[in-house]
């Protein structure tokens, strides 16, 4: 999946533990822990499936066919609440027009 990283450790400098550290990972390596460590942890290739590619589902009306009442549904439920918004702004915008209809066309509140 990606490159392998070398191992370091974060230590001040000039650090006693320096050497410490450096001969632990040293011995961790020769004794093949540090591989085990890095193959458990590490995430591993994915396995290519060849036969998946090949494969064709066949999907039938019976099977498809939840969906598709779900969407006319959807659409049908929308249209409705359209149609209410509709009514309803244009009877408010009625109202609002009438409100502030003067004798001289429209008044503007708020401007005398």
């Amino acid at each position: 999946m990606y490159r392998t990283q070398p191992m370091h450790t974060n230590l001040q400098k000039n650090s006693p533990f320096r050497e410490m550290m450096n001969f632990c990972m040293f011995k961790l390596m020769e004794n093949g822990n540090m591989d085990r460590l890095r193959k458990y942890w590490d995430a591993r290739k994915p396995i290519c499936i060849q036969a998946a590619k090949k494969k064709e589902i066949h999907v039938n009306l019976k099977e498809f066919s939840c969906g598709l009442i779900a969407l006319c549904y959807g659409v049908c439920f929308s249209l409705v609440f359209m149609l209410i918004e509709l009514v309803m702004y244009s009877h408010v915008w009625i109202a609002i027009k009438h409100m502030f209809r003067g004798t001289f066309g429209y008044l503007y509140p708020y401007t005398d």
